[in-house]
């Protein structure tokens, strides 16, 4: 495997990552990840996860592919007076890309 990076301070408010690996025997995987405080006692993360998968080779000889990508966003906000916001987001494309590939949220 080999991979590279980059990491990009858009303002003092919001950043964002972009990870690039190749899996040699399987594919190249993209992982996006974007986070922000707009304004005191708001925040958010959102990760994107996906894998362009060349196939895992069967015994007759087909592919399998197990490709896919994944969406994750949590942010919460202090509505004031006590009160607080929250929200999440999980979505996977495939379940079959959940069972055979890592997934960098739940890993690492």
């Amino acid at each position: 495997m080999i991979g590279v990076g980059y990491f990009w301070a858009i303002n003092r408010s919001y950043d964002a990552t972009y990870r690039v690996q190749d899996f040699t025997d399987r594919g190249f995987a993209h992982h996006l990840d974007f986070r922000g405080k707009p304004r005191e006692g708001t925040d958010f993360d959102a990760i994107f996860y996906g894998v362009q998968d060349r196939g895992l080779k069967q015994d007759g000889g087909s592919l399998r592919k197990e490709g896919g990508s994944s969406l994750y966003v949590v942010g919460k906000s202090d509505m004031g007076h006590g009160f607080t916001a929250r929200g999440m987001i999980n979505y996977i494309t495939t379940f079959r890309f959940r069972q055979a590939l890592p997934n960098p949220i739940t890993k690492w």
